[in-house]
């Protein structure tokens, strides 16, 4: 082997283990003892495969010095503006070099893989494909990273000055490398049909033959409720397995047992959830993992008009998620694990995930005994791995 890390303690397992990594892959786990070029005692660290974030937005991080707006409290229509007026600061220079610091800090988090929504619009147009497309050869070695084209202001230009028709800029993005379709669908924020956006983001999705990751009902009122929709169309297009949802916070406004109907047929679906606990109103969290619904959790945005905070950590913000659902029992925290991880890898379309003979070694080591205590300890990255390759080391290989 060329590295066996032994003595490791494992997520949702007992006793220690030994990992044997031979190039890119994992190609063994076991409680016997390996032989290796590289071998390292943990002595008891947590090594858990490396975190998968699921939902951000790397392309507007770190600008929320051009928002001055943003010192009073902003709604999601104000924080869209304000940001839309500082889009002819984005050059793909910036933009690359912003997302570039969003990747180092979640890199030293323990990230080896990335959904990042990326605005493309009549605003910024594809300077911040163009950017995400130069950041993501130069990181390639380090994590893996899906770009959405994200509509950001508003799929149809209805000529009201501010819903402003991003269609044709998310299929230039989808033909410039953007690997997922997006969406934007608010009913108390475009005047246009929420129905008639799903219906397009589907066609766009089967012509491209690509996934759907939709901003959806993202409104503390079930006046926005288009999720039962964009399930039936889940549904009609074959699209199972293939389509995520994020923020859906009206499934909270609405009453219960309509929400127990439409959390029923997400799970049957199998239409993702990406939750953002950044949020102060969530959605029904706590219904959706008891309904078996795919779960996963994103950091959102960094320190931008839409969240002046954040330090693209997927631990630190699960731990927020459990403190917000009041679920912080050591099961609790093993369960919330998956969120970052296994459920969001599955989420994102990664098929090959996790620790076992064959799958990438894209690890992480952190300086904790236990899931719990590495949640609840927000415990830091001792060590991470991306196909076998040390991405961050405190010393543990040398």
């Amino acid at each position: 082997m060329d590295i066996v890390l032994e003595n490791a303690v494992l997520p949702n397992r007992p006793e220690r283990w030994s990992i044997g990594i031979e190039g890119e892959q994992i190609a063994a786990v076991t409680q016997d003892k390996l032989d290796g070029r590289r071998r390292v005692d943990l002595d008891g660290l947590v090594v858990s495969p490396s975190f998968v974030d699921v939902h951000t937005h790397i392309d507007k991080c770190f600008t929320a010095d051009r928002t001055p707006g943003i010192a009073r409290e902003l709604d999601l229509r104000s924080a869209i503006t304000l940001i839309r007026q500082s889009k002819d600061t984005f050059s793909v220079d910036d933009v690359a070099r912003r997302a570039s610091k969003a990747l180092d800090w979640g890199l030293a988090a323990g990230i080896g893989a990335i959904r990042t929504h990326v605005d493309v619009d009549p605003f910024v147009q594809l300077r911040s494909v163009e950017a995400i497309n130069e950041v993501r050869r130069r990181y390639g070695d380090r994590l893996s990273l899906q770009m959405v084209a994200h509509p950001q202001e508003g799929w149809f230009d209805a000529g009201d000055g501010f819903e402003s028709g991003s269609r044709e800029t998310v299929c230039q993005a989808m033909q410039a490398g953007a690997d997922v379709v997006g969406g934007n669908v608010n009913a108390t924020l475009w005047p246009s049909s929420p129905e008639a956006q799903v219906d397009e983001i589907f066609a766009f999705a089967k012509e491209f033959d690509a996934a759907i990751d939709i901003h959806l009902d993202n409104a503390d009122t079930s006046a926005a409720f288009t999720l039962p929709y964009v399930i039936q169309k889940t549904i009609e297009t074959g699209w199972q397995g293939r389509v995520a949802v994020s923020h859906i916070a009206s499934l909270a406004a609405v009453p219960d047992a309509q929400a127990a109907d439409t959390i029923d047929k997400l799970r049957e679906a199998d239409v993702a959830v990406m939750v953002q606990p950044t949020r102060i109103r969530l959605t029904r969290v706590e219904e959706m993992l008891e309904a078996g619904v795919l779960v996963a959790v994103g950091t959102d945005n960094l320190r931008d008009a839409f969240v002046r905070h954040g330090r693209a950590n997927p631990i630190r913000i699960l731990l927020l998620l459990a403190q917000l659902i009041r679920r912080t029992t050591d099961a609790d925290l093993e369960r919330l694990w998956l969120t970052i991880t296994d459920d969001a890898a599955r989420a994102i379309g990664i098929s090959d995930y996790g620790i076992h003979e064959g799958a990438p070694a894209n690890l992480v080591v952190l300086d904790a005994g236990s899931i719990p205590h590495a949640v609840l300890h927000e415990a830091e990255p001792r060590l991470l791995l991306f196909r076998g390759a040390p991405v961050l080391d405190t010393g543990l290989l040398q």
